[in-house]
């Protein structure tokens, strides 16, 4: 009985291993919204394959209530031209949310 856990085990070890066929690279939602607003901050980061450009997005939420928040994004963009690296600020954006739904 035991020896059939093991070889069972091992025979999905292997399937899960040949079905992912070195891609780890599993995809992103890219619109998402929770359904109950919290206190959090995010930070995505981007970067050029090349390497020349970069943008990490700092979101600040914060929960007001139960159903109210207020998101604050501050994204940073670095840039490379003639060998200097420039960054700076660009686009800051506040998002008030608010949940809607009738207990």
């Amino acid at each position: 009985m035991l020896e059939d856990v093991r070889m069972l085990m091992r025979r999905t070890s292997a399937a899960i291993v040949v079905g992912l066929a070195g891609e780890l690279n599993l995809p992103r939602a890219l619109v998402t919204e929770k359904a109950f607003p919290e206190n959090e901050e995010v930070i995505l980061t981007a970067v050029n394959a090349s390497g020349t450009a970069g943008t990490t997005d700092i979101i600040h939420e914060k929960r007001f209530g139960m159903h109210i928040q207020i998101e604050v994004d501050v994204p940073l963009q670095l840039q490379k031209q003639n060998q200097t690296w420039y960054g700076g600020v660009v686009d800051v954006s506040i998002e008030p949310n608010s949940t809607f739904g009738i207990d």
